[in-house]
């Protein structure tokens, strides 16, 4: 926008402090008018310039009549007057409830994953796809299949996600002289892409495209 297009021919200028800023009109004739003012949102425009957003006026005390509101409902449902005391332990039950959900999560995940590996077949090259759990539950389950006596020369697991695979192989101690699944990881990733890494006895991949479990097991017998 040019400055013709904004302004007149005559501009106000307001000086407040050090800023000296343009002013196209005020748009109450005193701050009586404004009464209350409560700044609700500060972001940066440019380098060293701020913005700030505020409401006024019955709009603001509205706002504020909220807040005792909810502060209320709060401070009666943890049945602690003091304000600031109700909401650490709103959050210090928050955070023990979130707790305990984790562990329970992570106990189901290891009895699935448990059952999962009981139900492999006994072919040398040991296949299967995880549905139950995301790529950061994956690498979680790593200790559970080492602690395995399995008689399968390569047992892999496979998570999709995002149509992006992520894969986790071993080799049982008995078979890592003529496999290392960080050497098969390496292989695959060469050929479906994605990265990863490990040691013979197990190792991990993400980022694969293209893959399922016939590919896998066809690609590592080969």
């Amino acid at each position: 926008m040019l400055f013709e297009e904004k302004y007149q021919d005559k501009v106000r200028v307001v000086s407040f402090h050090d800023s000296v800023e343009l002013c196209g009109g005020t748009h109450v004739k005193s701050t009586s008018e404004i009464g209350l003012l409560k700044i609700v949102k500060e972001t940066s425009v440019s380098s060293g310039i701020r913005r700030i957003e505020a409401i006024t006026s019955k709009v603001a005390f509205n706002f504020l009549n909220q807040i005792e509101s909810s502060s209320k409902k709060i401070t009666e449902f943890i049945k602690e007057r003091n304000f600031d005391l109700a909401v650490d332990k709103m959050i210090d039950n928050y955070s023990s409830t979130h707790k305990q959900l984790v562990e329970v999560k992570s106990s189901l995940i290891r009895h699935k994953f448990e059952s999962k590996i009981n139900s492999l077949t006994d072919d040398l090259i040991a296949v299967s796809g995880l549905d139950f759990v995301n790529v950061k539950d994956l690498k979680q389950l790593g200790p559970i299949l080492l602690n395995k006596n399995l008689d399968n020369e390569i047992i892999s697991f496979f998570v999709k996600d995002n149509n992006k695979y992520s894969i986790m192989i071993h080799v049982p101690k008995k078979y890592q002289t003529k496999y290392q699944a960080d050497i098969l990881v390496k292989i695959l990733t060469k050929k479906f892409g994605g990265g990863g890494g490990g040691n013979k006895s197990i190792a991990f991949a993400g980022g694969l495209s293209r893959i399922s479990e016939k590919i896998i097991i066809d690609f590592l017998k080969k």
